[in-house]
């Protein structure tokens, strides 16, 4: 009985309260952008390299991408950014990986991928945006 009474609380709240906590629409989960990156690792041939090899996993490491950017001024999200702004957020997250490395690095490829919605389609691209010389 006491969760009915939560629950009608909560409706009949949002009707007479309106914008007021709990009651809030937060933007950040009414919209959403158009665009979602992907960042995965892989070797000059292409196989694939688990982030948890250096220590790391994949929200963290997408966080060094756009926490980077931010910190150079770089606008970043939506396919933004240019070839050399990638290849300069491309170093840090390297310089990243090396820090979570036990043995060096090596061979290493960083791929954003790149999803967005164009018409009827949801369209991906694939990018290397750093790579170990």
């Amino acid at each position: 009985m006491k969760t009915y009474f939560a629950a009608l609380f909560f409706v009949v709240g949002a009707f007479l309260f309106g914008e007021f906590y709990p009651f809030t629409k937060f933007p950040m989960y009414s919209s959403f952008p158009n665009y979602s990156y992907v960042f995965y690792l892989t070797n000059k041939k292409g196989d694939f390299i688990p982030l948890n090899r250096y220590n790391t996993y994949g929200g963290a490491f997408s966080h060094v991408f756009f926490s980077t950017a931010n910190d150079m001024n770089i606008q970043n999200g939506y396919g933004k950014e240019t070839v050399a702004e990638l290849n300069r957020i491309g170093e840090k997250m390297m310089h990243h990986l090396e820090i979570g490395s036990k043995k060096g690095l090596s061979d290493i490829q960083i791929h954003r991928l790149h999803f967005f919605h164009q018409g009827a389609k949801i369209i991906k691209k694939d990018k290397v945006i750093y790579e170990l010389p």
